[in-house]
């Protein structure tokens, strides 16, 4: 092997580096809107549910779903 394979190879290997580091870069940008997401649609459920009416708005006072 002469000075340019090894030239050659060490860019390939750096390039292959760079590829991987901006690679696990997005998953870890991907993992954080993931876990965003999670977070506001936890926060948006509670926030209907604390807000939702009572059930028996839903039904007449002698339905037998309420039983």
């Amino acid at each position: 092997m002469d000075r340019e394979d090894i030239e050659r190879l060490s860019r390939a290997l750096n390039g292959l580096a760079d590829i991987a580091a901006r690679k696990e870069a997005e998953m870890e940008e991907e993992h954080k809107r993931q876990k965003e997401r999670e977070e506001r649609r936890k926060r948006l459920y509670k926030l209907y549910y604390e807000q939702a009416p009572p059930v028996s708005w839903y039904f007449p006072k002698d339905s037998a779903l309420l039983e």
